[in-house]
């Protein structure tokens, strides 16, 4: 199946985000539009500590209006490479940096209206970094075991994506 795009406009140019509105035509021969939110990628990071538990992050978020626990996260840059973006949001997020990061997949969070790839890193081995946080970011270190975190995500404690893919990649391998 495949849909051929006959129009695009940008409907919306803010911040970091962008909208496009598309007039496409389906392989019915019918038309239709489809409304895209344009993104430009994010890493997400497991980080483990040398006794294995995992460091999340407490902070609130605007669009749900209330606060998520999650693992350290961020937009990449223009023309920066994934694994710089992963590593920088590490030291932002959590004052941490590590030499050994291994890449657990990429996930899209929210393929039916948006482009936005999330690439999915592990960082153990960790040494601390000097802490740098984003000026507009308030964030609360929480650290949770394995059991913890699982028990986190059944009861809903935890229902961001990401953090849920990341852990359960990083603890099953899936």
């Amino acid at each position: 199946m495949l849909e051929k795009t006959l129009t695009s406009e940008i409907a919306y140019n803010g911040g970091f985000i962008k909208i496009k509105k598309d007039k496409v035509l389906l392989e019915n021969g019918k038309e239709s539009f489809r409304e895209v939110m344009l993104h430009p990628g994010a890493c997400a990071v497991v980080p483990v500590l040398p006794d294995g538990r995992i460091i999340l992050i407490r902070q609130f978020r605007y669009a749900f209006m209330k606060e998520f626990l999650e693992i350290p996260a961020g937009k990449i840059d223009p023309n920066e490479e994934i694994i710089t973006c992963a590593r920088r949001e590490l030291s932002e997020e959590i004052g941490y940096d590590s030499e050994n990061m291994r890449y657990l997949g990429k996930i899209c969070p929210s393929c039916g209206c948006m482009n936005e790839v999330i690439h999915l890193y592990v960082a153990e081995d960790m040494f601390e970094h000097q802490l740098a946080p984003d000026e507009d970011e308030d964030i609360q270190l929480v650290c949770v075991t394995k059991d913890e975190a699982l028990a986190m995500i059944s009861s809903g404690e935890i229902d961001d994506a990401k953090t849920i893919c990341a852990l359960l990649r990083y603890f099953f391998g899936v």
